[in-house]
């Protein structure tokens, strides 16, 4: 009889929105995965492909996003993915 956890609050707000961010990232790990891969493929370096919660992650997007002289948001945004072909 104890309460799930989906219905157990987060300490702060802070945390709510990274727990929040996470789900986000999990509903899209299929395109994140790709457009890591594309990365990957122009020579930028990925730790580990299969980790979509990697915090280097948004380092690499910044670079590529310097690269391609595209909108700076160091996030996998529609501008980044359509960039990559990855979407």
């Amino acid at each position: 009889g104890s309460t799930p956890r989906s219905f157990i609050l987060p300490a702060t707000p802070a945390v709510a929105l990274i727990q929040e961010e996470k789900v986000r990232l999990k509903e899209n790990e299929v395109v994140i995965k790709k457009c890591l891969l594309a990365l990957h493929d122009l020579g930028f370096f990925i730790r580990n492909i299969d980790d979509i919660y990697d915090d280097n992650i948004p380092v690499v997007l910044l670079r590529y996003q310097i690269q391609k002289e595209i909108e700076k948001t160091a996030k996998l945004d529609a501008l980044t993915i359509r960039s990559l072909e990855c979407g």
